[in-house]
């Protein structure tokens, strides 16, 4: 079973912590569209529970069509696909971030 994370107790004996939230297709609502990551969004937050860096890629879907319209409102994604990151240089970028 998974424990829910106590941020304020994770803090007490780490100096840091990353929060990362992925948004990507959903492949058990519509088998025609394959599973791939569209975003990665990330935050470091201090002991303070203060923000102290994030990071944002918007991924270029692979896999592209019409259905993408849908992934919208929450992705980012828009217009001219070939402006985003591919999921390697998005992951790329996301270890570097890390390592900062």
């Amino acid at each position: 079973m998974i424990k829910p994370l106590n941020v304020k107790e994770n803090l007490k004996t780490n100096k840091r912590m990353v929060i990362l939230d992925t948004e990507f297709t959903n492949l058990y609502q519509n088998h025609d569209i394959k599973f791939e990551t569209l975003q990665i969004g990330a935050v470091k937050i201090n002991q303070k529970q203060e923000i102290v860096s994030s990071f944002n890629a918007i991924i270029k879907p692979q896999m592209a069509d019409n259905s993408m319209k849908r992934y919208e409102n929450f992705t980012q994604l828009s217009g001219n696909l070939d402006i985003y990151d591919t999921f390697e240089e998005a992951i790329k970028a996301f270890c570097n971030w890390l390592k900062r």
